[in-house]
């Protein structure tokens, strides 16, 4: 039997929420507004906060990573890029903000149920059990104006903002603000789940409407095409498939950047380990039943999160109708639909809910109108109906 000789070197996608995509597509606008944020604080101007929001998945923090497209060449900025979750003290913000805990930019993983942030790992869940005094804004504001170490502007980001300590949250917007009355620039940045919209207008109903709301959802088809087969030519592998062979890859990615590069490393997999650099047709279908087996894995998980948050009567309703609606439901119709699963929680309050989750989110096209947050979850669920806790 012939040996498979390995034509291909390193596997170009990376199918983690961390990591930066090899080639991000679809971005432009995004990019656009925090390359002018940088842009306008590299030349000493005062810029509005930033709030990224969208469903799980949909690249948000590969965004937030990808400084080399948004921060400009030979500046001076400063970023400060942490875990919100991270950070359960006011005390942990100054510390971040002054370097007092390792480099500036955060290692953005999560290692054995720990958050490694700045070099540290830190559990989600500690207590805050420094011994040092509590820090106030005054202090952080005055250290940040007035050290030379931190002269430089400076942009804070917090990634999954929407769990972001009431505290920390109240004392991040008081620096941004005390910081562009002291004429200093300072940008922050927030990224997390549509949840975020809600969990800042607890800290300050004012902030949430004076920030820059920018929604990063699916791709649209011209950007999947590109994130999905450009990394192939890079690495020195051809795409041999016929048009029908692509449109059908790329619908099983749904344009969920998640299923984009988990579909990418499986295809380059399979091709690696058959010994060919080219992507033909005959390797869809191995590539089809890994990536079948890896989004029914995290179906499984996003339905174990709604039946442990006794959601599952209301989930399925939900599904039901967005499917009649394909794909698209309109809030007087989830209303209905959710209103007859249960007694104790409002219709708000489990649309709320299901919006923290990713399982819908608000269309772009109106503030009435909801979307799946991924589609083809809704089918699974429904499919599973019978075998669910219900």
């Amino acid at each position: 039997m012939p040996v498979a000789v390995d034509r291909l070197g390193r596997n170009p996608f990376t199918p983690d929420f961390d990591v930066p995509p090899p080639v991000l597509a679809g971005r432009e606008k995004e990019l656009k507004i925090l390359s002018q944020m940088a842009t306008d604080l590299d030349t000493g101007s005062n810029v509005r906060s930033i709030v990224l929001y969208g469903p799980r998945g949909n690249g948000k923090t590969a965004l937030l990573n990808s400084s080399d497209r948004y921060k400009p060449r030979r500046t001076r900025i400063r970023i400060v890029q942490t875990l919100a979750q991270a950070l359960r003290s006011p005390q942990d913000l100054a510390d971040v903000l002054l370097e007092k805990t390792g480099p500036s930019k955060a290692g953005l993983s999560k290692v054995g149920g720990s958050l490694k942030v700045l070099g540290v790992g830190v559990s989600a869940e500690r207590q805050n059990t420094d011994s040092h005094d509590a820090v106030g804004t005054d202090a952080v504001v005055q250290s940040l104006t007035k050290r030379r170490k931190f002269s430089s502007p400076t942009i804070l980001m917090l990634d999954e903002a929407h769990d972001l300590d009431r505290e920390v949250g109240r004392m991040a917007l008081a620096i941004a603000s005390r910081m562009k009355a002291e004429k200093t620039p300072f940008g922050l940045v927030l990224s997390g789940t549509p949840g975020i919209r809600r969990r800042l207008a607890e800290f300050d109903n004012w902030f949430i409407e004076s920030a820059q709301l920018v929604r990063v959802s699916r791709l649209d088809n011209e950007a999947t095409r590109k994130a999905l087969f450009e990394p192939f030519g890079n690495a020195g592998c051809t795409i041999e498939l016929t048009k029908d062979e692509m449109d059908r890859v790329l619908e099983w990615t749904q344009n969920y950047p998640y299923f984009i590069q988990e579909l990418g490393s499986m295809l380059f997999s399979a091709a690696k380990a058959k010994g060919e650099n080219r992507i033909t047709g005959d390797l869809l279908p191995i590539a089809k039943r890994e990536f079948d087996l890896a989004t029914e894995q995290m179906y499984g998980q996003r339905i174990d999160e709604i039946v442990r948050r006794g959601l599952i009567k209301p989930a399925l309703a939900v599904a039901k109708a967005s499917l009649d609606g394909a794909g698209s439901v309109s809030r007087k119709d989830l209303y209905n639909s959710v209103g007859k699963c249960s007694d104790s929680r409002s219709p708000q309050d489990i649309l709320d809910e299901f919006i923290d989750l990713g399982f819908i989110s608000m269309s772009a096209k109106s503030s009435q109108r909801y979307d799946a947050g991924i589609p083809s979850l809704m089918n699974n669920i429904v499919s599973k109906e019978g075998d669910l806790p219900t």
